[in-house]
């Protein structure tokens, strides 16, 4: 039988290391000698690899649903302590907008605790809140517990969940606070704020700061437009213990879209993507703080 030139897959060579089953990405070139078993051989193409990965543009801020900080409330700290818990109960309330009706599942609450560490020593370990005999969500901590000012000064930790049942505002959360250690006489300002329209943390960055008139706390660097928030206790020399009233907390570079201040504490910024300095600045000698501790945190918003 005679052989016919073909090149391709339909074409079976006698050697096993020279057939090809397939011409995906292999182009001919004609044997120019002649001397050749076939008028042509297949050779494979070049081909592509990666040379970078791009990373998708960051989304414009009209991509992401508004948030929207509507309740904020301090937590009366009275209740009852047992071993290294304490309980208590509170009313999540109306809130700065009421127009948000009741918490919704998906809403961020997010818990602070600013401490005073005499006679308690102990810091606040974790938390847990229900309602109507079912938990609320599972709480996670922002960053570390942060103390200034030594065993008798002051600590600040960091909460937050996800809301995962529907919760009336004018309805009863119970909380159980879990220390590091035995409890007695244990003394914090607890402070409850839900936002609406976040979805997860992203970035956490925290510093306790010897500090001057004016200083800046570690940056927070984010890639998409986010909610940044941050939360900081001053120790004064002039009174052990005591929190500044009126700091000014701000951004460098400032937030784009302006500043909500919950209380001399609290502060919350929208941003676009980079890098944020959290800065405080005394409005006076009465408030000069010695030692200060902040923690910066953000999280994505929703999709419009």
């Amino acid at each position: 039988m005679p052989k016919f030139p073909l090149v391709g897959p339909s074409y079976t060579s006698q050697s096993v290391n020279a057939d090809c089953q397939s011409t995906i990405n292999l182009y001919p070139e004609r044997i120019e000698s002649g001397e050749g078993n076939a008028n042509i051989v297949l050779y494979p193409s070049p081909g592509t690899k990666v040379f970078v990965d791009l990373p998708a543009p960051p989304l414009p801020p009209s991509a992401f649903r508004e948030p929207s900080v509507f309740n904020t409330i301090q937590i009366p700290f009275t209740g009852s302590e047992s071993g290294n818990t304490l309980t208590t109960s509170f009313v999540p309330g109306g809130g700065i907008d009421p127009t948000h009706g009741d918490l919704q599942f998906g809403d961020i609450a997010i818990m602070s605790f600013e401490q005073n560490m005499n006679p308690n020593p102990n810091t606040v370990a974790s938390v847990v809140m229900s309602y109507l005999g079912n938990s609320i969500g599972t709480f996670f901590q922002i960053g570390p517990t942060l103390n200034i000012g030594g065993p008798t000064g002051k600590a600040l930790g960091l909460f937050y969940c996800q809301i995962q049942i529907p919760v009336s505002r004018a309805g009863t959360i119970n909380v159980a606070i879990n220390y590091s250690g035995l409890i007695q006489n244990a003394n914090a300002f607890m402070r409850w704020t839900t936002i609406r329209n976040l979805t997860t943390i992203d970035q956490v960055s925290s510093a306790v700061i010897l500090a001057p008139p004016v200083f800046a706390g570690t940056p927070i660097t984010i890639s998409q437009v986010e909610m940044v928030l941050g939360y900081i206790i001053t120790y004064l020399g002039n009174s052990t213990g005591t929190t500044a009233q009126s700091p000014l907390v701000f951004f460098t570079p400032p937030g784009y879209g302006g500043a909500t201040i919950q209380d001399p504490m609290t502060f919350s910024y929208k941003c676009l993507p980079g890098t944020y300095t959290p800065t405080w600045n005394a409005i006076g000698p009465a408030y000069t703080a010695t030692t200060a501790a902040i923690v910066c945190y953000s999280f994505k918003l929703a999709l419009a």
